[in-house]
Protein backbone atom coordinates (compact mmCIF):
# COMPACT_ATOMS: atom_id res chain seq x y z
CA UNK A 1 0.00 0.00 0.00
CA UNK A 2 3.21 2.82 0.64
CA UNK A 3 4.25 1.67 -2.79
CA UNK A 4 1.09 2.51 -4.27
CA UNK A 5 0.90 5.88 -2.10
CA UNK A 6 3.91 6.85 -3.53
CA UNK A 7 3.48 5.99 -6.94
CA UNK A 8 0.11 7.98 -7.16
CA UNK A 9 2.19 10.98 -5.54
CA UNK A 10 4.54 11.07 -8.38
CA UNK A 11 1.96 10.64 -11.45
CA UNK A 12 0.44 13.68 -9.48
CA UNK A 13 3.15 15.75 -9.34
CA UNK A 14 4.01 14.39 -12.92
CA UNK A 15 0.30 15.43 -14.14
CA UNK A 16 1.15 19.03 -12.42
CA UNK A 17 4.24 19.95 -14.32
CA UNK A 18 2.82 18.87 -17.64
CA UNK A 19 -0.26 21.04 -16.89
CA UNK A 20 1.81 23.51 -16.03
CA UNK A 21 4.07 23.34 -18.93
CA UNK A 22 1.42 22.83 -21.72
CA UNK A 23 2.72 19.27 -22.76
CA UNK A 24 -0.93 17.59 -22.50
CA UNK A 25 -2.57 20.35 -24.99
CA UNK A 26 -1.10 19.73 -28.34
CA UNK A 27 -4.39 20.63 -30.42
CA UNK A 28 -6.89 22.96 -29.99
CA UNK A 29 -10.29 22.19 -31.70
CA UNK A 30 -12.61 25.32 -32.42
CA UNK A 31 -16.06 25.07 -32.28
CA UNK A 32 -18.27 26.50 -34.96
CA UNK A 33 -20.71 29.57 -34.75
CA UNK A 34 -18.74 31.09 -32.03
CA UNK A 35 -15.19 31.34 -30.20
CA UNK A 36 -15.69 28.58 -27.76
CA UNK A 37 -12.08 26.67 -27.98
CA UNK A 38 -11.76 23.10 -26.25
CA UNK A 39 -8.44 21.75 -25.70
CA UNK A 40 -7.24 18.47 -26.20
CA UNK A 41 -4.92 16.08 -25.90
CA UNK A 42 -3.96 13.95 -29.03
CA UNK A 43 -5.25 11.14 -27.60
CA UNK A 44 -8.15 12.45 -27.25
CA UNK A 45 -8.31 14.58 -30.86
CA UNK A 46 -8.08 11.14 -32.67
CA UNK A 47 -10.64 9.18 -30.48
CA UNK A 48 -12.82 12.56 -31.58
CA UNK A 49 -12.20 12.11 -34.99
CA UNK A 50 -13.34 8.53 -34.53
CA UNK A 51 -16.90 9.61 -33.54
CA UNK A 52 -16.17 8.30 -29.49
CA UNK A 53 -16.12 12.22 -28.45
CA UNK A 54 -18.08 15.13 -27.25
CA UNK A 55 -20.18 13.57 -24.68
CA UNK A 56 -19.85 14.67 -20.96
CA UNK A 57 -17.48 12.17 -18.77
CA UNK A 58 -20.13 11.70 -16.33
CA UNK A 59 -22.72 9.96 -19.17
CA UNK A 60 -20.33 7.11 -18.43
CA UNK A 61 -19.37 7.33 -14.49
CA UNK A 62 -23.19 7.21 -13.66
CA UNK A 63 -25.89 5.13 -14.60
CA UNK A 64 -29.23 5.79 -16.46
CA UNK A 65 -30.76 5.88 -12.73
CA UNK A 66 -28.75 8.29 -11.66
CA UNK A 67 -29.99 8.21 -7.87
CA UNK A 68 -28.79 12.46 -7.39
CA UNK A 69 -25.58 11.49 -8.73
CA UNK A 70 -24.72 9.04 -6.21
CA UNK A 71 -21.83 6.73 -7.61
CA UNK A 72 -22.03 3.67 -5.12
CA UNK A 73 -24.76 0.98 -6.81
CA UNK A 74 -22.72 2.40 -10.31
CA UNK A 75 -19.73 1.01 -9.40
CA UNK A 76 -20.73 -2.20 -7.98
CA UNK A 77 -22.25 -2.87 -10.48
CA UNK A 78 -19.88 -2.81 -12.77
CA UNK A 79 -17.07 -4.82 -10.72
CA UNK A 80 -19.59 -7.52 -10.33
CA UNK A 81 -20.85 -7.99 -13.83
CA UNK A 82 -17.15 -7.71 -15.00
CA UNK A 83 -16.60 -10.37 -12.06
CA UNK A 84 -18.99 -12.39 -13.60
CA UNK A 85 -18.19 -12.44 -16.87
CA UNK A 86 -14.23 -12.90 -16.01
CA UNK A 87 -14.66 -16.07 -14.25
CA UNK A 88 -17.31 -17.61 -16.94
CA UNK A 89 -14.69 -16.83 -19.61
CA UNK A 90 -12.31 -18.69 -17.26
CA UNK A 91 -14.58 -21.29 -17.24
CA UNK A 92 -15.31 -21.65 -20.77
CA UNK A 93 -11.23 -21.54 -21.77
CA UNK A 94 -10.74 -24.47 -19.52
CA UNK A 95 -13.39 -26.73 -20.41
CA UNK A 96 -13.24 -25.62 -24.60
CA UNK A 97 -11.68 -28.71 -25.82
CA UNK A 98 -12.56 -31.69 -23.14
CA UNK A 99 -15.78 -33.81 -23.28
CA UNK A 100 -18.28 -34.25 -23.16
CA UNK A 101 -19.02 -30.88 -24.00
CA UNK A 102 -16.44 -30.19 -26.56
CA UNK A 103 -14.93 -31.94 -29.51
CA UNK A 104 -11.98 -33.20 -27.60
CA UNK A 105 -8.41 -31.06 -28.23
CA UNK A 106 -4.70 -31.09 -27.26
CA UNK A 107 -4.30 -27.68 -29.04
CA UNK A 108 -6.93 -25.03 -27.16
CA UNK A 109 -5.49 -22.22 -28.50
CA UNK A 110 -7.46 -22.82 -31.38
CA UNK A 111 -10.89 -21.75 -29.68
CA UNK A 112 -9.64 -18.00 -31.34
CA UNK A 113 -10.77 -19.68 -35.03
CA UNK A 114 -14.39 -18.77 -33.98
CA UNK A 115 -15.82 -15.48 -33.91
CA UNK A 116 -17.99 -16.52 -31.39
CA UNK A 117 -15.00 -16.71 -29.08
CA UNK A 118 -13.65 -13.39 -30.48
CA UNK A 119 -17.32 -11.70 -29.56
CA UNK A 120 -17.40 -13.28 -25.80
CA UNK A 121 -13.86 -12.20 -25.39
CA UNK A 122 -14.66 -8.53 -26.42
CA UNK A 123 -17.40 -8.61 -24.01
CA UNK A 124 -15.49 -9.89 -21.50
CA UNK A 125 -12.84 -7.06 -22.06
CA UNK A 126 -15.95 -4.92 -22.02
CA UNK A 127 -16.59 -4.86 -19.02
CA UNK A 128 -13.76 -5.58 -17.30
CA UNK A 129 -12.19 -2.14 -18.95
CA UNK A 130 -15.34 -0.33 -18.18
CA UNK A 131 -15.07 -1.29 -14.42
CA UNK A 132 -11.69 -0.03 -14.32
CA UNK A 133 -12.73 3.12 -16.14
CA UNK A 134 -15.64 3.60 -13.78
CA UNK A 135 -13.00 3.32 -10.94
CA UNK A 136 -10.19 5.63 -12.18
CA UNK A 137 -12.31 8.48 -13.04
CA UNK A 138 -14.51 8.26 -9.81
CA UNK A 139 -11.05 8.11 -7.91
CA UNK A 140 -9.32 11.46 -9.51
CA UNK A 141 -12.72 12.62 -9.31
CA UNK A 142 -13.00 12.73 -5.62
CA UNK A 143 -9.40 13.11 -5.79
CA UNK A 144 -9.66 16.61 -7.21
CA UNK A 145 -12.47 17.34 -4.81
CA UNK A 146 -10.45 17.16 -1.71
CA UNK A 147 -8.83 19.59 0.06
CA UNK A 148 -5.36 17.99 0.47
CA UNK A 149 -2.92 19.78 -2.43
CA UNK A 150 0.37 17.65 -3.27
CA UNK A 151 1.95 20.48 -4.78
CA UNK A 152 1.85 22.52 -1.97
CA UNK A 153 5.97 22.77 -1.92
CA UNK A 154 5.91 23.59 -5.68
CA UNK A 155 5.11 27.18 -5.17
CA UNK A 156 5.95 28.16 -9.05
CA UNK A 157 3.57 25.54 -10.17
CA UNK A 158 0.95 26.19 -8.73
CA UNK A 159 0.91 29.86 -9.62
CA UNK A 160 1.19 28.54 -13.29
CA UNK A 161 -1.87 26.74 -12.54
CA UNK A 162 -3.71 29.19 -10.75
CA UNK A 163 -3.08 31.68 -13.55
CA UNK A 164 -4.11 29.19 -16.24
CA UNK A 165 -7.44 28.33 -14.16
CA UNK A 166 -8.15 32.43 -14.04
CA UNK A 167 -7.75 32.12 -17.93
CA UNK A 168 -9.73 29.49 -18.38
CA UNK A 169 -12.86 30.69 -15.93
CA UNK A 170 -12.51 34.10 -17.80
CA UNK A 171 -12.55 32.55 -21.29
CA UNK A 172 -15.60 30.28 -20.11
CA UNK A 173 -17.60 33.46 -18.12
CA UNK A 174 -17.78 35.77 -21.55
CA UNK A 175 -18.48 32.18 -23.88
CA UNK A 176 -21.60 31.53 -21.27
CA UNK A 177 -22.30 35.24 -21.58
CA UNK A 178 -22.22 34.75 -25.43
CA UNK A 179 -24.73 31.79 -25.24
CA UNK A 180 -22.00 29.35 -25.42
CA UNK A 181 -20.36 26.28 -23.98
CA UNK A 182 -18.16 23.84 -24.01
CA UNK A 183 -18.93 20.25 -22.93
CA UNK A 184 -15.20 18.72 -20.86
CA UNK A 185 -13.49 16.42 -22.62
CA UNK A 186 -14.52 12.57 -22.47
CA UNK A 187 -11.18 10.84 -21.03
CA UNK A 188 -9.70 8.47 -23.62
CA UNK A 189 -10.40 5.40 -21.28
CA UNK A 190 -14.60 6.19 -21.51
CA UNK A 191 -13.48 6.24 -25.31
CA UNK A 192 -11.76 3.20 -25.33
CA UNK A 193 -14.73 1.63 -23.20
CA UNK A 194 -16.96 3.46 -25.97
CA UNK A 195 -15.53 1.16 -29.05
CA UNK A 196 -15.20 -2.30 -27.06
CA UNK A 197 -18.88 -1.53 -26.12
CA UNK A 198 -19.85 -1.03 -29.52
CA UNK A 199 -18.18 -3.79 -30.87
CA UNK A 200 -19.66 -6.10 -27.49
CA UNK A 201 -22.88 -5.24 -28.09
CA UNK A 202 -23.09 -5.82 -32.01
CA UNK A 203 -21.49 -8.76 -32.73
CA UNK A 204 -22.81 -11.18 -29.57
CA UNK A 205 -26.42 -10.01 -31.07
CA UNK A 206 -25.33 -11.18 -34.47
CA UNK A 207 -23.33 -14.11 -33.91
CA UNK A 208 -26.23 -15.46 -31.67
CA UNK A 209 -28.53 -14.71 -34.13
CA UNK A 210 -26.37 -16.74 -36.79
CA UNK A 211 -26.00 -19.69 -34.31
CA UNK A 212 -29.28 -20.19 -32.95
CA UNK A 213 -30.34 -20.10 -36.87
CA UNK A 214 -28.47 -23.23 -37.41
CA UNK A 215 -28.24 -25.13 -34.32
CA UNK A 216 -28.86 -24.78 -29.82
CA UNK A 217 -26.70 -24.93 -27.17
CA UNK A 218 -26.74 -28.42 -26.04
CA UNK A 219 -24.63 -27.22 -22.80
CA UNK A 220 -24.49 -24.31 -20.01
CA UNK A 221 -20.84 -23.64 -21.34
CA UNK A 222 -22.47 -22.90 -25.13
CA UNK A 223 -25.31 -20.93 -23.78
CA UNK A 224 -23.15 -18.28 -21.98
CA UNK A 225 -21.27 -17.81 -25.90
CA UNK A 226 -24.78 -17.99 -27.56
CA UNK A 227 -27.47 -16.44 -25.12
CA UNK A 228 -26.95 -15.21 -21.73
CA UNK A 229 -24.11 -12.32 -23.44
CA UNK A 230 -26.98 -11.08 -25.45
CA UNK A 231 -28.95 -11.25 -21.87
CA UNK A 232 -25.61 -9.05 -20.27
CA UNK A 233 -25.83 -7.25 -23.39
CA UNK A 234 -29.59 -6.47 -22.87
CA UNK A 235 -29.01 -5.53 -19.11
CA UNK A 236 -25.91 -3.57 -19.43
CA UNK A 237 -27.70 -1.47 -22.41
CA UNK A 238 -30.36 -0.41 -19.71
CA UNK A 239 -28.54 0.28 -16.80
CA UNK A 240 -26.00 2.86 -19.17
CA UNK A 241 -26.19 6.24 -20.03
CA UNK A 242 -23.23 6.52 -22.13
CA UNK A 243 -25.31 7.44 -26.16
CA UNK A 244 -24.97 4.49 -28.50
CA UNK A 245 -24.54 6.21 -32.61
CA UNK A 246 -25.64 4.25 -35.32
CA UNK A 247 -23.19 5.27 -37.58
CA UNK A 248 -20.79 3.26 -35.42
CA UNK A 249 -21.59 0.58 -36.99
CA UNK A 250 -18.96 0.42 -39.13
CA UNK A 251 -16.65 -0.40 -36.41
CA UNK A 252 -18.81 -3.32 -36.44
CA UNK A 253 -18.23 -4.32 -40.02
CA UNK A 254 -14.26 -3.62 -40.00
CA UNK A 255 -14.33 -5.92 -36.80
CA UNK A 256 -16.15 -8.65 -39.15
CA UNK A 257 -13.78 -7.74 -41.84
CA UNK A 258 -10.42 -8.86 -39.56
CA UNK A 259 -12.01 -11.70 -38.64
CA UNK A 260 -12.94 -12.82 -42.17
CA UNK A 261 -8.80 -11.86 -42.97
CA UNK A 262 -7.69 -13.33 -40.18
CA UNK A 263 -8.94 -16.61 -41.17
CA UNK A 264 -8.17 -16.29 -44.83
CA UNK A 265 -4.00 -16.00 -43.40
CA UNK A 266 -4.51 -18.78 -41.11
CA UNK A 267 -6.01 -20.56 -44.16
CA UNK A 268 -2.92 -19.66 -46.24
CA UNK A 269 -0.33 -20.80 -44.29
CA UNK A 270 -1.80 -24.33 -43.81
CA UNK A 271 -3.78 -23.97 -40.78
CA UNK A 272 -5.86 -26.55 -39.83
CA UNK A 273 -9.37 -26.68 -37.40
CA UNK A 274 -9.43 -28.31 -34.00
CA UNK A 275 -10.52 -31.33 -35.91
CA UNK A 276 -7.78 -31.63 -38.34
CA UNK A 277 -9.79 -29.85 -41.32
CA UNK A 278 -9.30 -26.72 -43.60
CA UNK A 279 -12.72 -25.27 -42.51
CA UNK A 280 -12.95 -23.37 -40.18
CA UNK A 281 -17.44 -23.24 -40.09
CA UNK A 282 -18.54 -26.46 -42.44
CA UNK A 283 -20.36 -25.14 -45.37
CA UNK A 284 -20.20 -21.72 -44.15
CA UNK A 285 -16.20 -20.52 -44.15
CA UNK A 286 -14.00 -23.03 -46.09
CA UNK A 287 -11.74 -21.24 -48.29
CA UNK A 288 -10.57 -24.51 -49.66
CA UNK A 289 -13.98 -25.31 -51.69
CA UNK A 290 -16.25 -23.09 -52.79
CA UNK A 291 -14.33 -20.03 -52.59
CA UNK A 292 -16.94 -17.57 -54.92
CA UNK A 293 -19.72 -18.60 -52.64
CA UNK A 294 -18.24 -17.94 -49.39
CA UNK A 295 -16.75 -14.03 -50.61
CA UNK A 296 -20.60 -13.85 -51.06
CA UNK A 297 -21.41 -14.82 -47.79
CA UNK A 298 -18.38 -13.39 -45.42
CA UNK A 299 -19.90 -10.13 -47.46
CA UNK A 300 -23.65 -10.67 -46.26
CA UNK A 301 -22.08 -10.81 -42.66
CA UNK A 302 -20.05 -8.11 -42.78
CA UNK A 303 -22.35 -5.59 -44.17
CA UNK A 304 -25.77 -6.64 -44.23
CA UNK A 305 -25.92 -8.57 -40.76
CA UNK A 306 -23.45 -6.66 -38.36
CA UNK A 307 -25.26 -3.06 -39.95
CA UNK A 308 -28.95 -4.58 -38.59
CA UNK A 309 -27.00 -6.07 -35.19
CA UNK A 310 -25.92 -2.87 -34.57
CA UNK A 311 -29.09 -1.18 -35.44
CA UNK A 312 -31.28 -3.00 -33.24
CA UNK A 313 -29.02 -2.07 -30.14
CA UNK A 314 -29.20 1.70 -31.73
CA UNK A 315 -33.31 1.17 -31.66
CA UNK A 316 -33.17 -0.34 -28.21
CA UNK A 317 -31.26 2.28 -26.54
CA UNK A 318 -33.02 4.75 -28.32
CA UNK A 319 -36.26 3.65 -27.42
CA UNK A 320 -35.13 3.11 -23.50
CA UNK A 321 -33.89 7.24 -23.61
CA UNK A 322 -37.16 8.14 -25.08
CA UNK A 323 -38.72 6.61 -21.85
CA UNK A 324 -36.93 7.63 -19.18
CA UNK A 325 -36.78 10.67 -20.70
CA UNK A 326 -40.44 11.09 -20.81
CA UNK A 327 -40.85 9.78 -17.47
CA UNK A 328 -38.37 12.26 -16.15
CA UNK A 329 -40.38 15.35 -17.86
CA UNK A 330 -43.99 14.28 -16.46
CA UNK A 331 -41.70 13.72 -12.81
CA UNK A 332 -40.58 17.36 -13.15
CA UNK A 333 -44.30 18.31 -13.64
CA UNK A 334 -45.29 16.47 -10.68
CA UNK A 335 -42.99 17.97 -8.38
CA UNK A 336 -44.10 21.49 -10.09
CA UNK A 337 -47.57 20.98 -9.52
CA UNK A 338 -46.86 19.98 -5.84
CA UNK A 339 -45.19 22.60 -5.20
CA UNK A 340 -47.77 25.02 -6.35
CA UNK A 341 -50.45 23.50 -4.36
Amino acid sequence: MLFVRRFAVLIKYFNIWISAVGLNTVTTVRRRHGSCATKKCFIQTIWSVSGFGGVSPERFALSTFKCNGFSGPYILYRCMIALYQFLWTLLIVREWGNEPHYTPTDQKWKIVLFISYWSYFVLTMYFIFAAIAVLVYHYIHNADKSNNNIAADVDSVVKVKIILKVVDENERNNNISKGLTCKPELPYYFSFVWLLQVLAYSTSIGVTILYWIQERPNHIFGAHVHGINVLLCIIDAIVIANPYRFYHFIYTSLFCLSYILFTVIFWTFGGLNHKGYTYIYKDYLDWENNVRNYLLSTCFVCFIVAPISHGFVWLFIKIKENVIQRNCTRKKILEKQTIIH
